[in-house]
């Protein structure tokens, strides 16, 4: 009977080290992009068909409003992430957002108020 109880006491503490393993949170896998006051600090990044990348606006810097396109203009025909398309969405300081992309290519995106950061994400 103890033998019993250890071995499912050991099953279930890799559990948590499995489903951790099945997750695509950018986190897990060092896919962070960080948004200084005017600026990506990256601007290109490759990861993996159903990744994340986790967009974190630094305290210190300033409200952005991310999408898909380039040099300050949403493309509102891009494809990509549904958080990203058309006018995309709006990060304040202090605030992080992952965004899941699922399907392999190249997305380009930039911020509508500072128009000079762009950022590639090429999906393999």
């Amino acid at each position: 009977m103890r033998r019993r109880r250890l071995g499912i006491a050991a099953l279930l503490a890799t559990v948590p080290v499995a489903l951790m393993a099945c997750g695509a949170r950018a986190s897990d896998a060092g896919n962070i992009v960080t948004l200084s006051a005017t600026d990506f600090t990256r601007h290109s990044l490759t990861i993996q068909a159903g990744g994340a990348v986790r967009f974190v606006d630094e305290p210190s810097a300033a409200q952005h409003h991310l999408c898909l396109g380039r040099d300050g203009a949403c493309h509102s025909s891009a494809s990509g992430p549904l958080i990203l398309r058309g006018l995309g969405f709006a990060i304040q300081p202090g605030q992080s957002k992952e965004v899941i992309f699922s399907t392999p290519g190249t997305y380009t995106m930039t911020c509508t108020i500072h128009p000079k950061m762009n950022l590639t994400v090429t999906v393999q």
